[in-house]
């Protein structure tokens, strides 16, 4: 799932594959802006059958991020982030803890 999920990235922002490393950032290093957030998303949910909401994505911010979020959500049988906030260490921002 990870290199399919590398080559996605790359092929919807645009850049060369070689730049989606697991530590590239979505907006500083590999030009992610709002538009290309949600057709991420989009591209995302069809790979992986998920559903991937706006604020999950603004709370995403490396590739390294992502992979872990969709194979979280894929392996638990999951459509949202709440559970996977906890696996993945990703602020849930509907936590009250």
């Amino acid at each position: 799932m990870t290199e399919s999920i590398q080559v996605l990235i790359a092929q919807n922002l645009g850049v060369d594959e070689s730049r989606v490393t697991e530590g590239a950032r979505l907006r500083e290093d590999l030009g992610m802006d709002e538009i290309s957030s949600v057709e991420l998303a989009m591209a995302l949910d069809e790979l992986t059958g998920t559903e991937t909401t706006e604020e999950d994505m603004e709370e995403l911010t490396t590739v390294q991020d992502i992979i872990q979020y969709h194979r979280c959500i894929v392996s638990d049988n999951k459509t949202s982030v709440g559970f996977c906030c906890i696996i993945c260490n990703i602020p849930n921002p509907d936590s009250k803890f």
